[in-house]
């Protein structure tokens, strides 16, 4: 069934792209790792080169989402009910989904299979390459992130609705231990992405959130300003 922000109850829908399809280069790999006013030095872009040639079979990557629709969501001063729990995202969360008429809770992961690479290179004499392949795999995860993001972008502009920025714990205030509460709203066997009882994922390389959708949602530019979360792949340190 065809996810619709308009449907009577919530339907999931579940991917699997590709690397191929997700966008993912050496140059966005370096400025993840920081470099981006100036050029990698020779052995990093180097070592990159290698990694990612080596990706072949080493990801398993999969993403997914569960569509609440009008009659599942309701916004408040207190935070977020959707299909009737309350999830506690924050006066910052919460003021961009106001106007929401239906939520996608989104859970993607880079795979089990990547996961036990890195595991594998953080046990071998050479901490470049785990540091490198780390980044690697922040950045499918992210790049996963915005293909599940727009698919929920499709599924809205099929009703003529738009969508809002992806939002997840741990960000905006939106504190950490909720993810508990989100795991149980996500599609069946989440992706194959379990939590612990500490609220990390595993896989590591997993992300997981929430959209907006309606006809007075927004998408707005990222603003690091509204949120204290330093290590965000998204942050400005210009």
């Amino acid at each position: 069934m065809t996810p619709s922000p308009v449907a009577t109850a919530a339907v999931s829908a579940v991917f699997r792209p590709a690397v191929s399809e997700l966008g993912l280069t050496r140059a966005r790999v370096e400025h993840t790792l920081g470099y981006r006013h100036s050029p990698a030095p020779g052995i990093v872009s180097a070592s990159l080169d290698a990694l990612l040639g080596d990706l072949e079979g080493r990801t398993d990557i999969a993403c997914g989402f569960t569509l609440y629709p009008k009659r599942d969501v309701h916004v408040d001063r207190h935070g977020i009910r959707i299909a009737g729990t309350l999830i506690s995202t924050g006066s910052i969360i919460t003021a961009r989904f106001k106007r929401a008429q239906a939520i996608a809770a989104f859970i993607v992961t880079v795979g089990p299979r990547f996961q036990h690479w890195l595991d594998e290179l953080a046990g071998i004499d050479d901490p470049m390459h785990h540091v490198l392949a780390d980044a690697i795999g922040s950045e499918l995860a992210e790049l996963t992130a915005d293909f599940v993001h727009q698919r929920i972008g499709d599924t809205a502009a099929r009703d003529g609705l738009r969508m809002t920025n992806r939002y997840s714990p741990g960000y905006c205030n939106w504190h950490v231990s909720d993810q508990h509460v989100l795991f149980t709203m996500l599609p069946d066997g989440a992706c194959g992405v379990t939590l612990n009882a500490g609220a990390l994922m595993w896989p590591v390389k997993s992300v997981r959130g929430i959209v907006g959708i309606g006809g007075a949602v927004e998408m707005e530019e990222y603003d690091c300003s509204i949120c204290s979360k330093e290590e965000c792949l998204r942050r400005d340190h210009a």
